[in-house]
Parts: structure tokens; sequence; C-alpha cells
């Protein structure tokens, strides 16, 4: 069954209230009086897989449409959608969001945490005092920091940091 949403503020609005909840329940989205807030990350991903419609003033919107929209809002979409939805096929719950300084935190299983901080590999610069900064805004919590480095053919490579010692 396809649900259906609507385009609004850069976000996806579910109203109906019994379909919010089973996305809800898988991880998607954030709830509010409305109904459910979906990121873009998710509204693309449930429509690539066929689960979610969207509407936009009572069009419906096409998948490159929908893309379309969010890269006016955020021209760096596409290489923050290759991550989430690679997490999503490997299994992991991705939730959109800034904390910790990242991109996404996710889930899977019981006791494996991640926050993600993506990276285009042709377009952000980082240094070494940048990667010591983001392992420290996760030390203390119960997340480890991976960094996806996304190249020009969105495929991405992931590096795993758990710890920082000395100094620079």
């Amino acid at each position: 069954m396809t649900v259906v949403g609507e385009l609004r503020e850069g976000k996806v609005l579910i109203r109906d209230k019994r379909q919010a909840n089973r996305f809800y329940s898988s991880m998607y989205g954030k709830p509010s009086r409305e109904g459910l807030w979906l990121w873009p990350e998710e509204a693309t991903f449930l429509c690539e897989v066929g689960r979610l419609e969207v509407k936009k003033r009572g069009e419906k919107l096409t998948l490159e449409r929908l893309i379309e929209e969010f890269l006016r809002e955020d021209p760096r979409f596409l290489v923050r959608y290759a991550v989430y939805s690679d997490l999503r096929q490997r299994g992991w719950k991705p939730k959109p969001g800034r904390r910790f300084g990242t991109d996404f935190r996710a889930f899977r299983g019981e006791d494996e945490r991640i926050a993600v901080k993506v990276l285009h590999e042709e377009t952000d610069d980082f240094t070494p005092e940048d990667v010591v900064e983001w392992v420290r805004s996760v030390q203390g919590t119960e997340f480890d920091l991976v960094v996806a480095v996304v190249d020009n053919d969105f495929d991405v490579n992931y590096y795993v940091f758990d710890d920082v010692t000395g100094s620079l």
C-alpha cells in the first residue's frame, strides 16, 4: 500500500495517523500534532522503494521532480541521500539531523549506534584537526563516529573512528 504525503516547507507531511504510526515504528520521521514529518532523505527513499507518493498542491510528484525540489532547498542533498540510502540498504536505520555536528545518527540492532559525517570527496575539504573534533564530539556518547565519503559516482566509502589520543 502506498502512503500519500504532502510536500511542505522542504519536508513531507503524512497526515494519516495509522500510516504515520507505521512509518514511525520503522524509525522514519518526526511526529507532530499535524502528523508525521519526513526529512527529505526519508521521503525520497520511501518513494524510491514504492511505499510513498508525494503531492505538492494536489499534484503527484515523480521521484525526479521530488529530488529537484529537495535540491532547490539544499544543493548537497544527493550526496547525503547516497549515504542515507546505502545505510538503509545495509540494515541501518538512519535519522537525519545535525546532532554532534554530523549528518545522521544510525541504529542497527540493540546496541549498534553510529554518528555519520558525510563528505563529498570532490568538494569538501577537511583537516586532521577537523577529524579530531568530530571524534571528540561523539566521545562519551553511545555512538561511534563514521565518516562517509561520497565520490562523483555517488559510491560511498566508510571510515570508522572510535578514539583520539595525543595531540596534533
